[in-house]
């Protein structure tokens, strides 16, 4: 897998919590069902086939349970009632993290020694994929600001952000239970001075 580049902004001297939201495989599209319905019809054939009890997330964060296993071709999803509308939009299977451990650290470079570890929470919904990455105030009140006084980029900024010498680099690895390490993201990292 190679990893996905999320860039991150924190604000020095405080609190910061970030959930993330992980799924796999290609995407399905749907052509939309009611609240209520039991079947997503699909687009085009299931690239994959999915189990009984898999998960598929879509894009404004809904999630879907499968009651039924879809073969491989499949043109709709058998789930339990969807307690949402979805419209004409893209899913994806939800990553299972039940069985996963994860780490996630910010370098100033990667042959060196990390500057933070973020405490990483699987706890609260693995099994939708949920990651919530925190730094306390203290944490983050150690990291050196690396954006000049009164600048406050918007998140279309933070994510186009390319490197420079003044960034700090951060990496999320997570291990499943076969010792098989993944990292998903990893980015710059911008650090906005603390009272600004």
């Amino acid at each position: 897998m190679q990893p996905e580049n999320f860039n991150l902004l924190i604000p020095q001297g405080t609190d910061y919590a970030l959930t993330l939201s992980f799924t796999e495989g290609a995407n399905l599209r749907t052509s939309g069902a009611k609240a209520g319905a039991q079947s997503i019809p699909l687009t085009s054939p299931l690239p994959t086939a999915l189990s009984s009890g898999d998960k598929v997330s879509f894009q404004k964060g809904a999630i879907a349970t499968l009651s039924e296993a879809a073969a491989l071709g499949a043109r709709s999803l058998t789930v339990s009632p969807l307690l949402f509308d979805i419209d004409r939009e893209t899913g994806r299977k939800v990553l299972d993290l039940t069985s996963y451990t994860a780490a996630a650290k910010i370098y100033r470079d990667l042959s060196q020694a990390a500057i933070a570890t973020f405490t990483t929470d699987l706890t609260t919904a693995p099994a939708d994929g949920k990651l919530i990455l925190t730094l306390t105030d203290e944490q983050s009140a150690d990291l050196p600001a690396n954006l000049e006084a009164g600048v406050f980029p918007s998140e279309a900024e933070v994510q186009s952000r390319k490197s420079t010498d003044s960034e700090y680099i951060w990496q999320l690895e997570l291990t499943d239970a076969e010792g098989l390490i993944l990292r998903p993201l990893e980015g710059l990292v911008l650090v906005s001075l603390e009272g600004a």
